[in-house]
């Protein structure tokens, strides 16, 4: 991303109630600003900030939040271009403070993400958005919130939860200690979440069921969520413990065995029954 470096000389605050700025790039969509209150940048300090409320938009990508700053590269670190009209240097990190708000402009009724928090910085060569302060990240369908952070990687279409977060789908969630999350992207250039990895301290919960793993997998056009290792379904008839699970969200049909592929013989499947339902049997059998 590259930034004209005249904003950089002006070194003075605008104060007229609504500023739009455009931000240079070579090969890549611009990054425009509209700031409510105007931009000071300063020279020795090489960063802009943009008092808002600010609206950033890049392609189909929108950040707004109350106050965005854009720091620069030093020139020792970073190749100045020159030119007769336009000297450019590259901008490092972007900051978004106060009510940051992440989109893409499909929006989350067209089918689009959307992310929410406090504080997001955006590191330019790694291509990569750290959103903090009760972050949330969701599509039409699904909610995932309750971490510490949302990490976004621009390359690689992913974003990663850090600390304990829940996805949510309706009546249905699942809580794991990281998130991996997967983006698709339709004809239009909208995303929403293609599938959901889960690492550690795994749980499903639903109406019926509870269901614990070490990790898991889940579908989000399918709706159907995979557990590996440690497998434990409780029930109100008792629990299944296995090493492969296998959830259907939709239906709410579960299937536990004691491995994925080859299903060694020797190693079943452990049932424990309630009392309440080993009571219920004898009777039954007794009247029989």
């Amino acid at each position: 991303m590259k930034i004209l470096t005249f904003f950089f000389l002006c070194c003075c605050a605008l104060t007229s109630s609504l500023k739009a700025f455009s931000f240079e790039s070579q090969g890549k969509a611009p990054l425009e600003i509209t700031a409510q209150n105007g931009m000071i940048c300063s020279q020795d300090k090489k960063r802009c900030t943009a008092l808002g409320p600010v609206v950033s938009t890049k392609g189909n990508s929108v950040l707004k939040s109350e106050k965005l700053v854009v720091y620069f590269k030093n020139e020792s670190s970073s190749k100045v271009e020159k030119s007769d009209e336009n000297p450019r240097q590259d901008v490092e990190r972007i900051e978004a403070i106060g009510n940051v708000h992440f989109f893409d402009t499909g929006g989350t009724k067209q089918g689009g993400v959307e992310a929410k928090g406090d504080y997001a910085l955006y590191q330019e060569e790694k291509g990569k958005l750290i959103l903090e302060g009760n972050p949330i990240l969701r599509d039409a369908q699904t909610l995932i919130s309750g971490g510490a952070q949302v990490i976004f990687y621009e390359k690689a279409q992913m974003a990663k939860t850090v600390g304990r977060s829940t996805v949510k789908r309706e009546d249905k969630l699942m809580q794991a200690d990281v998130f991996n999350v997967y983006f698709t992207k339709d004809a239009t250039g909208k995303f929403s979440f293609d599938r959901v990895e889960a690492h550690g301290n795994v749980l499903i919960s639903t109406p019926t069921e509870i269901a614990k793993a070490k990790r898991g997998v889940y579908a989000n056009t399918t709706q159907v969520a995979e557990l590996f290792d440690d497998v434990v379904i409780t029930r109100v008839e008792g629990q299944l413990r296995g090493n492969y699970g296998r959830y259907d969200m939709a239906s709410g049909q579960s299937q536990l065995f004691q491995d994925q592929d080859t299903r060694e013989p020797g190693k079943q499947v452990q049932a424990i029954l309630s009392p309440k339902i080993l009571k219920r049997t004898k009777v039954k059998k007794k009247t029989t």
